[in-house]
């Protein structure tokens, strides 16, 4: 049990890092036109009947001369419990609409639309830090 929390723990702090890392880059990324193919709300359904609620966007756009498909947002975006939060954060995203698009120039297919990192890092971190500190005590009850 120890070695599993230890694991998600770590594992969780280094996709937070990782996210944090690739948020900062893309705020230096070049910029191309994009478009908006769709933008939806993705309901999750868990086994206890409750939801979360995903913002979810796909855009089209072209760097030299050859079209990518993206779906990122922002590094680190999760969803919420809140269908409204989802929606709001879609709603500069509707089917058709014209973007900017930030891409990674060593790796274009690589973009986002918001360029940074979202706050829900934080979050990640913290449920990464949590796992830790319990595989800790488990560690210290087991002596």
């Amino acid at each position: 049990m120890q070695v599993l929390a230890s694991v998600v723990g770590a594992f969780l702090i280094g996709v937070a890092f990782r996210n944090i890392l690739r948020g900062a880059a893309s705020r230096r990324w070049p910029q191309a036109q994009g478009r908006i193919l769709r933008s939806f709300v993705l309901v999750h359904k868990d086994d206890d009947g409750g939801e979360g609620f995903v913002p979810q966007v796909e855009f089209e756009y072209q760097v030299e001369g050859m079209t990518h498909r993206g779906m990122r947002l922002q590094y680190g975006r999760i969803g919420s419990g809140s269908r409204r939060r989802a929606e709001r954060v879609l709603a500069p995203y509707p089917a058709g609409v014209s973007v900017r698009v930030f891409f990674d120039p060593r790796k274009p297919a690589d973009a986002v639309l918001v360029p940074g990192a979202a706050r829900g890092n934080a979050v990640i971190a913290l449920a990464g830090a949590v796992f830790l500190a319990c595989a800790r005590l488990i560690q210290i009850h087991m002596k």
